[in-house]
């Protein structure tokens, strides 16, 4: 009987340690994906603007 209560706290300790890492290993995965994707669209939007306005120099006209 002790035996198993031993197995049953370890096996609470472990459970509490994985909620634990868990969201954070989801956070930072998720902060990962969306970093790549926040620079992949500015790039796109960058160069979309680049070559509008240097096709049209006469619309955008930066000090």
């Amino acid at each position: 009987i002790e035996r198993d209560q031993n197995v049953n706290e370890l096996s609470k300790e472990r459970s509490t340690k994985l909620v634990k890492t868990w969201p954070y290993v989801v956070a930072r995965y998720a902060h990962v994906t969306l970093a790549r994707d926040h620079v992949r669209l500015c790039n796109t939007i960058k160069t979309v603007h680049f070559q509008y306005y240097r096709a049209c120099p006469f619309i955008y006209d930066p000090p």
